[in-house]
């Protein structure tokens, strides 16, 4: 994670796979395939860290 200045923070702990496409206002989007091949589009928020 970095700052919008260019700052390191760290790492998101685990596997984070990279979003296909980032937002505004913290929000990025994930590509998926459902359970019958259908196309979903996931959006979610990355919650801001402290400084």
């Amino acid at each position: 994670m970095l700052t919008p200045d260019g700052h390191y923070l760290g790492s998101y702990p685990g596997e984070t796979p990279m979003p296909d496409a980032f937002g505004p206002d913290g929000l990025v989007a994930f590509l998926e395939t459902g359970e019958l091949g259908e196309s979903i589009v996931v959006v979610r928020r990355v919650a801001a860290l402290a400084n």
